[in-house]
């Protein structure tokens, strides 16, 4: 059925409505104010709308009206600018531009200097609201599509006066007759909740039963314990799948469509409705990227979901199934892909790209051109959207720690679990923790997020190296190192070892990183001295921290000194040196600091002289990991340690003066592996001051401490 005239509006107003109901501009603004019955008209159109107010620099009131397909534009241009001042400043009009469905080309050409003379037909530019740049690729493509919508609404909006009349037939140049129908059928679909849609059933591991799975929600920065994340009463499936296949039936410039229909039709498994077996290509022209997708794929956009089932029979009769590659189509439709969202900025970040020039540094990236973030993000983003969810010995894996509560973004208002995952490196023993807010951020190319309970930064590097971890992460490689196990020639013979073999007893692992981590293992439970005549570590901390190139991971700046008192020999190790003999190099990224740990003089001390380990006989096996650190009180710490075996074991927290402040743990472990939790607070249940403290693990006679950093 047609949709009703629009009567009793202003010429223009229809006009607006008309392209903002077509999908040509995501939000419009009337600049004034609507009586009751022409907002209910507009809304009868299936546009949500909303009057913004603000001030003139007099500070009189005026009223702006907006009106849009989807609300959610709605709401992020009310809550930019309900009750500020009018402005018209670049950033706006950028902000703007993208708004409602400027060329970007345009709108920076108008900044620099509005009303260029360009080549248009003066009649062709008056149904444009924008002025259109000399060299401007989009506004032709862009001009059909405006005649296009006025012939399909013509009937029922009046064209502004100077339009030229349109021909009342068309060919498309978008996807073709059969995709075009289903462009029809998606400008309804984002109105229509699909909690029941039939097609989400066969989504697999989509427990907020959306349409989309978890992997697929974290691509697209959704919430995938929520079914509507921005709360606009249309589930993320429903809303995803119609903004994509808006993006195919309406391309952008930058973007071609190929229509290939064939004779020949499938039938849809779930609601058997008949899809023309063709397929449509999508060519990306900026970055070379393309994706092939049937029409079936797009009749499952179209209910919300990636996956799809179909029957072809001409005999025998077959079952197919499949489902879209959401990150090549996500990398092949950008940018334009996600709604307009902008980043919290960085400090240091000279390009504004999300990466501070430092990380640009290290990754080897232009600090001075921008896109470098987004890109890093778009890397590391499916990554993340593969990892299992449960724990895994060789591979990293995240766990999920939720909290009783949501926070909002503060930039869209869309909605999110106040807690976060934890990305774990089980070969490299390192932990990266990431609010579920900042999953959100990521998915829009930034690292730095703002939510209402957490905002902060995820750190670029040590994600990435979390993320891509097989275990020689903080491997460094030295000279005169023959076999490449870590040990130098001359070091080899002082554990038997032939410098021309890596791996003499046949474990899978170099023999210099097998015995630095078995050194590192015992200097961490060794007991704190001096003692007089026991193998034991003196600390010295100090209030300053390095971050760790590699990892990230802040390391304080002091030493330990590893003291044997009846031998009258100690050796110094640095915090820094013994963060890398804990992952098997007893170099470090920062050798103008810190010198290379001599491993033939810190085995005199601590009895090591073989790769057996101490006289021969293999160490117990230990490890007490805290992360993250530093850390917040809405998350704690995570205190994972795996002892040499069950029995007795105190874990306590301590404070820089030495006094206790919570007992975690006291009694028999009745498993090898303990891990415990501090969220920050004393004894009694009070939350303790933001600062320094010791986690201290007593096994036997055998201390073992680490220390924590409780940031508010």
């Amino acid at each position: 059925m047609s949709p009703p005239p629009i009567t009793g509006l202003d010429p223009e107003l229809k006009y607006l409505v008309m392209l903002t109901r077509a999908g040509l501009k995501p939000l419009s603004r009337w600049e004034a104010g609507l009586d009751l019955d022409a907002r209910v008209a507009i809304q009868r159109r299936g546009l949500a709308v909303d009057t913004v107010t603000r001030r003139t620099r007099l500070g009189r009131k005026v009223h702006e009206t907006v009106f849009a397909k989807r609300s959610a534009y709605a709401g992020l241009y009310r809550k930019r600018y309900q009750g500020s001042r009018l402005v018209d400043s670049p950033a706006d009009a950028r902000f703007q531009g993208q708004l409602f469905g400027y060329p970007s080309c345009c709108v920076d050409a108008f900044i620099r200097e509005p009303y260029t003379p360009n080549s248009l037909d003066s009649r062709d530019q008056e149904i444009l609201f924008h002025w259109a740049c000399p060299a401007c690729n989009a506004t032709p493509g862009l001009l059909r599509d405006y005649r296009r919508a006025q012939m399909i609404w013509g009937d029922h909006c009046a064209a502004p006066t100077g339009s030229r009349g349109l021909p009342r037939t068309w060919k498309s140049s978008g996807v073709g007759k059969v995709a075009a129908s289903l462009a029809l059928a998606a400008s309804t679909a984002a109105l229509a909740t699909s909690v029941q849609n039939p097609h989400h059933s066969y989504v697999l591991d989509d427990g907020d039963r959306d349409g989309f799975s978890v992997a697929e929600e974290v691509l697209m920065g959704t919430n995938w314990h929520r079914a509507d994340t921005d709360g606009d009463g249309t589930v993320d499936g429903d809303q995803l799948g119609a903004s994509l296949l808006q993006l195919i039936t309406q391309p952008a410039p930058w973007i071609n469509v190929q229509d290939f229909a064939m004779l020949g039709l499938v039938t849809c498994e779930v609601c058997g409705e008949d899809v023309n077996m063709g397929y449509v290509v999508i060519e990306n022209w900026l970055n070379g990227l393309s994706i092939q997708l049937n029409y079936i794929a797009l009749h499952a956009l179209e209910n919300g979901c990636m996956v799809f089932s179909y029957r072809y029979c001409p005999w025998p009769c077959g079952l197919f199934t499949g489902q879209l590659d959401l990150d090549l189509l996500k990398r092949v439709l950008q940018p334009g892909i996600l709604h307009p969202h902008s980043v919290p900025a960085r400090a240091g970040d000279s390009d504004g790209d999300g990466l501070t020039d430092d990380e640009e540094e290290k990754l080897g990236t232009d600090p001075n051109s921008g896109g470098d973030g987004a890109r890093l993000a778009e890397e590391l983003l499916p990554i993340i959207a593969g990892l299992p969810r449960v724990e895994h010995h060789n591979r990293p894996y995240l766990i999920e720690l939720e909290m009783d509560g949501v926070e909002q973004c503060e930039i869209c208002g869309e909605t999110f679990n106040m807690g976060h995952i934890d990305i774990v490196s089980p070969l490299d023993e390192m932990t990266v923790s990431v609010p579920y807010v900042a999953l959100h951020m990521l998915a829009h190319g930034g690292f730095a997020y703002d939510g209402t309970a957490n905002d902060g930064e995820v750190l670029p590097l040590m994600l990435r190296t979390v993320l891509t971890a097989n275990g020689s992460s903080h491997w460094v490689t030295i000279a005169g190192d023959t076999d490449d196990d870590g040990l130098l020639d001359s070091e080899e013979a002082y554990f038997g070892l032939d410098p021309s073999i890596g791996d003499e007893d046949n474990t899978g692992r170099r023999d210099g990183r097998e015995i630095a981590v078995r050194m590192a293992t015992k200097i961490s439970v060794l007991p704190e001295g001096p003692l007089p005549n026991q193998t034991h570590v003196i600390h010295h901390p100090t209030r300053g921290y390095y971050d760790c190139l590699v990892c990230g991971q802040p390391v304080d700046m002091g030493y330990m000194e590893v003291v044997d008192p009846v031998a009258g020999k100690s050796v110094d190790v640095p915090y820094y040196s013994h963060h890398f003999m804990e992952l098997g190099s007893y170099s470090t990224d920062r050798d103008d600091l810190y010198s290379r740990v001599d491993p033939t003089q810190l085995g005199e001390v601590l009895g090591i002289t073989t790769i057996t380990g101490v006289n021969g006989a293999t160490p117990p096996p230990f490890s007490f990991v805290s992360a993250p650190n530093p850390f917040g009180p809405e998350g704690g710490t995570r205190l994972r340690l795996t002892l040499p075996a069950a029995g007795p074991v105190e874990v306590a927290i301590f404070d820089v003066k030495g006094r206790r402040v919570e007992t975690l743990f006291f009694g028999n472990a009745s498993e090898p592996e303990l891990v415990l939790r501090w969220n920050g607070v004393d004894g009694s249940g009070r939350a303790v001051a933001a600062g320094t403290y010791f986690c201290r693990v007593r096994i036997g006679q055998a201390v073992v401490s680490r220390k924590l950093t409780l940031i508010h």
